[in-house]
């Protein structure tokens, strides 16, 4: 055998190892990298369930939140946006349902909302957005309305059991008038209350 023919050989085995071993890793790796591809998908999978059962748990959470809010509403007859806003017919309506509360008590009693409300010299109470009342009796009795004209208080807490809520009223010194007279932001908002 001369040098040629076993270059050639050897050449030849050492290309038909190296295919060989192409073809065994080729299809070593294709089959980790779909065990990978698999795994993943499964994982993948399994998060989207957890996050769509968890939004389907919070979408019911929040269904039902809102349906007993909607039955609460239907329960107490109310024609606006505050519960003092009524269609009942208030002349019925005994006074004991507003009573004066120390201030650690406001808030605190479960069921019942908060209200901010501005009581003006001269006798205007306002809400936190600045729009009269036009009943303060109804909303907070005619007993504190007379404590409120006294003038005896810097601040006012008051517990209505009709609309279920605690008010704190806050004594401003001025008159309305003289609020929005002397507040550009104020005197833009109560022109829309005109209307």
């Amino acid at each position: 055998m001369n040098k040629v023919t076993v270059v050639l050989i050897f050449a030849c085995g050492v290309l038909t190892g190296a295919v060989i071993d192409y073809t065994m890793l080729k299809k070593r790796f294709e089959n980790r990298l779909e065990k990978e591809i698999t795994e993943i998908k499964k994982r993948r999978d399994t998060y989207f369930d957890n996050v769509h059962e968890a939004i389907d748990t919070l979408g019911a959470d929040i269904k039902s939140f809102f349906d007993e809010q909607d039955k609460n509403r239907e329960e107490t007859p109310t024609s606006g946006r505050y519960p003092w806003e009524s269609n009942d017919d208030s002349s019925n309506r005994p006074e004991s349902f507003c009573s004066r509360i120390e201030a650690k008590d406001f808030g605190e009693l479960e069921g019942y909302s908060t209200e901010y409300l501005i009581w003006y010299k001269g006798g205007t109470l306002v809400d936190d957005y600045d729009k009269p009342i036009d009943n303060p009796d109804e909303v907070i009795g005619e007993e504190n309305v007379k404590t409120l004209e006294e003038g005896l208080d810097d601040v006012l807490y008051i517990r209505n059991d009709k609309t279920k809520c605690d008010y704190q009223i806050d004594i401003d010194e001025q008159s309305f008038e003289d609020y929005v007279a002397n507040n550009p932001y104020a005197q833009g908002k109560m022109e829309g209350f005109d209307e």
